[in-house]
């Protein structure tokens, strides 16, 4: 799993984003601030007229 991991490692260390120590720097806590910001404030694409679900709970269930 580490070969798969290490690129990417790789990848944020050049970008300044992850320490030698695999820690994020305040750069990457910042940009990681920044992600979450930007799907927090994000809105996901609507089709108005796509069909609907109809969601049926059934909290009557019977416990055995």
């Amino acid at each position: 799993m580490s070969g798969r991991i290490e690129p990417l490692r790789q990848d944020l260390r050049e970008r300044g984003l992850l320490g030698s120590d695999n820690r994020l720097t305040a750069a990457g806590h910042a940009h990681a601030a920044q992600l979450i910001e930007d799907l927090r404030s994000a809105e996901a694409p609507s089709d108005p007229d796509a069909p609907r679900v109809q969601w049926k709970h059934h909290f009557g269930q019977r416990r055995r």
